[in-house]
């Protein structure tokens, strides 16, 4: 392991020399109950291929955002991108363009969360994060493509116990604290409430930028949230939730990769996080590199019983903004640079009714609405002098912006026949009705300064609206505005069909369909504006079963998904320049198939292990006006490139994750804990051009915790290790910037001291 220094090797070597007890019988598997058929349900009973984690869990082993997440569980990659997150499930992902929807549906308390950047920081005091995995559109909606990640906070309820938690995070590498308060419990018999506060500062960031001296990436963070539970009666329980996030970071983002053979000025050439950033055209236009984030996220949920029926009321309102700026040339030169902003507004209500459960028929039905406004622009600086030395001091500043507002409606109905007491039936259908409105506004001014020599000629310093298009044929060049509107409607249906061969063991048979919303593109110079919805259907052959009197689980899921008309960043030659031009359209299709295979042993009392493997077959089945990689250009390739046959990225062929937990008493009043995590991906491209450069390699990464605590679990105190052998990982990658590959690696190894106290009972 590269440790960088020897404390850290001393403390996660704690517990090496205590004696471990002697082997004991092992307690069964704690059971696991989920939400993802919207009713209460062990994830054993269930036909669908899900992975479930506790809030507990999260925070033992210090997961605070989705990558961490993502790295325990095979065929889900979550990674930062400049343009979106990169949020996939068996390959499938959504595209490089800010216009796509996501193709994992994201859900936080039942209400939709459709912007890849809405939800920073969702693991504060969380019950469980759920993620299922393939086309889950009858109970989920439109754009559950891939799969969908149901996320639930931590509530209390009236008549519960005094929660009073606190728990203190220092990261040793880089200086980092994150803060962490929850109190919360009955008010009285019917009233609950639970607030949860976290501040965070990361110290130090890790990636080192030589041109400036300075340290990049430094996080600061802080969130507030309150839930409350209200039982109004005997037949009304009513919900509610306010949350606040405020998020920044400072610096660039990402870092240059070299060509094979060739260099990057004032930078090294290669993923190790440093840069040699040079962002002083942002100034001009009273920016500095970073980002920033405002979160605010309300939900209200109203239960009311029918006699035996739920009646359920799901109300929310999100309200999100986005900046980014950074130097987009990514060199130590002052070429261009550029901000991504986003706002992003939503109203939305869900009301369904499920019947009882447990009869020969069950059944849930609702109906979905939401209204959204969308605003989206990438602002960006070109120094016209870094072109033409006659040009000095002069910047041509262009933007290019989608105004939408979006309006989807949809009903649903889903019924289990249970036919037998071992067999069932499971039908469902959702049909989704969405209008969308969309402008793009440009700009394409010149900024002329006052040291320019040909300022006077200009008449003075200051802008030129308009007047940005002065060389020809750069950033200004091809922009178009346009106006329009689109409709698209979605039948999706679903068949499973379930047999319980005994007591422990499930069988299932599941066929269903999905769509992905269409839309306007972002990118200014695109061929093509308007594209039309994504469509996949999905088949899945699987087993549950529990083994050795409930001491293990296995499951194991096959899977062939099959995406037509996908939304992609295709590129054609313009019909006026002949040079190759963005064209956001449904140009491809393409095949995810594989299997997965999860289980969990509870080998004795305190030892737990666990394995999550998977075999992914994801490429392109068509798409002939593909984008050609820099790679295949200097192979004599030319743009459009055919990828039929390619595989699609962020699909490593294999990725598996084990684990080990321990978990035992020392004495009458203290417990030891510790626990390994080893992950492996096999290499996958990072961007959608397929840049050969920008693959990432197959890497193996570990992450580790011991701690010691008291029997009553009152508190403990742990050390965690994550990425302890120190991989450089792309969560995302760019390609080309100004003929420059761009690449955006995860965390480094990290180690954090971790305490918590719980005050309540």
């Amino acid at each position: 392991m590269n440790f960088r220094y020897p404390f850290n090797r001393t403390l996660l070597a704690t517990a090496v020399t205590l004696a471990l007890p002697s082997l004991a019988t092992a307690q069964q598997l704690e059971e696991v109950l989920v939400t993802a058929t919207k009713r209460v349900e062990s994830i054993q009973d269930i036909p669908m291929s899900i992975e479930a984690v506790s809030g507990d869990r999260l925070v033992e082993t210090g997961i605070t955002e989705f990558e961490g997440l993502a790295a325990t569980m095979p065929n889900f990659s979550v990674g930062d991108s400049l343009v979106t997150n990169n949020i996939v499930i068996r390959g499938m992902g959504s595209g490089s363009d800010r216009s796509f929807e996501q193709s994992v549906s994201m859900f936080i308390d039942g209400v939709y969360m459709p912007r890849s950047r809405q939800y920073r920081a969702p693991f504060l005091d969380v019950e469980r994060v759920e993620v299922l995995r393939g086309p889950q559109a009858v109970l989920f909606g439109l754009n559950s493509m891939a799969g969908a990640v149901n996320i639930l906070t931590a509530k209390n309820r009236g008549g519960d116990e005094l929660v009073a938690d606190v728990t203190l995070n220092y990261e040793t590498e880089y200086g980092g604290t994150t803060a962490t308060g929850v109190v919360g419990g009955g008010l009285s018999d019917s009233l609950g409430l639970r607030l949860a506060v976290q501040t965070t500062d990361s110290g130090d960031g890790y990636y080192d930028n030589s041109f400036t001296g300075k340290d990049e990436g430094t996080k600061e963070q802080d969130l507030i949230r309150l839930n409350g539970v209200w039982e109004a009666s005997d037949n009304l329980t009513i919900s509610a939730k306010a949350e606040y996030v405020d998020f920044e970071t400072d610096g660039n983002i990402g870092e240059p990769k070299a060509r094979p053979g060739g260099s990057v000025p004032g930078d090294d050439g290669e993923l190790n996080w440093k840069r040699g950033m040079d962002a002083s055209l942002l100034p001009l236009i009273g920016l500095t590199p970073g980002t920033e984030s405002t979160v605010k996220n309300f939900a209200l949920n109203f239960d009311y019983l029918l006699g035996e029926h739920t009646l359920t009321t799901v109300i929310g309102y999100s309200d999100f903004e986005y900046s980014l700026a950074t130097d987009l040339d990514s060199i130590s030169f002052s070429i261009l640079d550029a901000q991504s902003l986003e706002e992003y507004e939503q109203t939305s209500i869900e009301i369904r009714l499920a019947s009882p459960g447990g009869e020969t028929f069950d059944y849930i039905v609702g109906g979905y609405y939401h209204t959204a406004e969308l605003f989206s622009d990438q602002p960006n600086i070109l120094n016209l002098g870094a072109l033409a030395p006659d040009f000095a001091g002069l910047y041509e500043v262009g933007s290019t912006s989608l105004e939408q507002d979006a309006d989807l409606w949809s009903v649903f109905a889903s019924g289990t026949w249970n036919v037998s007491d071992t067999f069932r039936v499971i039908a469902g259908v959702r049909y989704a009705d969405e209008e969308k409105d969309a402008s793009r506004p440009t700009t394409c001014d010149l900024l002329v300064t006052e040291d320019a020599p040909l300022a006077p000629a200009f008449g003075g310093a200051g802008y030129i609206p308009g007047g940005g298009d002065l060389t020809g044929g750069n950033i200004c060049a091809f922009i178009r505005e346009f106006e329009d509107d689109r409709q698209s409607d979605n039948v999706m249906p679903e068949l499973i069909v379930q047999w319980d061969s005994s007591d422990d063991t499930t069988f299932f048979a599941k066929v269903g369909t999905s769509a992905k919303s269409g839309g306007f593109a972002t990118t200014g110079s695109a061929l093509t504006i308007p594209y039309d919805d994504e469509e996949v259907i999905g088949y899945e052959l699987g087993m549950k079963t529990r083994l050795a009197d409930g001491l293990a689980e296995l499951n194991v899921t096959l899977f062939r998904n099959e995406y037509e008309d996908l939304q992609v960043n295709s590129f054609l030659a313009n019909p006026e320049t002949g040079l190759p031009q963005a064209n956001i359209t449904n140009a491809g299709e393409s095949i995810s198939q594989g299997i997965e295979a999860d289980g969990r042993w509870a080998a004795t009392e305190w030892l737990t292990l666990g394995a999550s493997v998977a075999y992914l077959d994801a490429e392109y089945d068509k798409f002939e006006d593909g984008p050609c990689s820099v790679t295949r250009q200097e192979q004599g390739l030319t743009t459009p490139c055919d990828l039929g046959g390619e595989r699609l990225p962020f699909a490593p062929e294999y990725s598996g994750n084990l684990s080990a937990d321990v978990d035992f008493p020392l004495g009458a009043s203290m417990r030891f804990f510790g626990g390994v995590n080893i992950s492996y991906s096999d290499d996958y491209f990072s961007e959608g051009n397929l840049e050969d450069n920008l693959m990432q390699d197959s890497f193996t990464k570990v992450s580790a915790r011991v701690g010691f605590g008291s029997a009553d679990d009152k508190w403990n105190l742990a050390v965690i290790g994550n990425n302890l052998t120190d991989e450089e990982i792309l969560s995302g990658g760019q390609s080309p910037v100004l003929g420059t590959d761009l690449g955006y690696l995860g965390a480094p190894l990290t180690v954090s001291v971790q305490g918590v106290y719980r005050f309540g009972n």
